[in-house]
């Protein structure tokens, strides 16, 4: 039986099924889900990034199992395809592989996948009690977070205390997380980040170099979040003024608890 045409372009390991699944969309995912299980890495990785270009209902089931993969690449391919397919019917079969799963990486972002569904997850008792139990700092991590866009009260103050009392790297995550959450709470929240000049991200080069502090981030973030109700656009390359600084505070200040 000849091997279907984006089926053999991924085990020859040609980057150009990337496009040949955009354009077939969610009928690839049949025909490359047997390759992410194949001997060669290079092809797994391929077939998960070929699937997460397919999408379709079918596309994040197959993304499941290779959280477990021996390779930490494969992982964070599928890991990253997740997230672009929310579904509520993996919370189980998601929760099994953050149990056996040691990576760090896959064990932060499960509980934050499954929290992508909102509302849909009814029962949030299996992720509290691994939020209660939980001893493992990355695991720990993304439970807090998970259970903090789902509202979970807990949770929800663990996180804004841990984004208070974080710096550098850690702030820069935490402000990530932040992004993810995208709930209007999340803007009171950063009121102190707003005073934090330590610069985190490096925008460039591309003719305006910027190095985005903590404050220049927390105002963009609050500006996504409140939309029409902020006082001026943001501009996601820009460092602001003291005096822009100081009116964001004073709005977010006049913010309800």
């Amino acid at each position: 039986m000849a091997t279907d045409p984006i089926k053999q372009t991924v085990l020859n390991r040609d980057w150009i099924a990337t496009q040949m699944a955009r354009r077939m969309g969610p009928p690839a995912v049949d025909e490359l889900r047997d390759l992410t299980k194949h001997d060669d890495r290079q092809i797994r990785i391929l077939a998960l990034t070929c699937i997460e270009e397919a999408g379709g209902p079918k596309a994040a089931d197959a993304m499941v199992e290779p959280l477990l993969d021996g390779d930490v690449q494969v992982r964070a391919t599928a890991v990253r395809g997740l997230y672009k397919f929310p579904n509520p019917a993996l919370y189980a079969r998601l929760l099994e592989q953050f149990d056996k799963s040691e990576d760090p990486h896959v064990r932060l972002n499960v509980p934050m996948i499954i929290a992508l569904n909102d509302e849909k997850i009814v029962d949030q008792n299996p992720l509290i009690e691994r939020y209660d139990k939980e001893e493992d700092e990355a695991a720990h991590e993304g439970l807090t977070v998970g259970l903090a866009r789902l509202g979970y009260a807990p949770a929800r103050r663990e996180f804004v205390q841990r984004l208070h009392n974080s710096g550098g790297s850690v702030l820069d995550r935490y402000l990530s997380h932040c992004e993810y959450i995208h709930q209007d709470w999340v803007a009171k929240a950063l009121s102190p980040v707003l005073r934090d000049p330590t610069k985190l991200r490096y925008i460039g080069p591309h003719g305006r170099d910027v190095n985005l502090r903590a404050c220049d981030i927390a105002v963009n973030i609050i500006g996504k979040l409140l939309g029409r109700r902020f006082p001026f656009k943001t501009e996601p390359a820009v460092n602001y003024p003291d005096e822009r600084l100081a009116e964001i505070r004073k709005f977010v200040d006049g913010l309800p608890e």
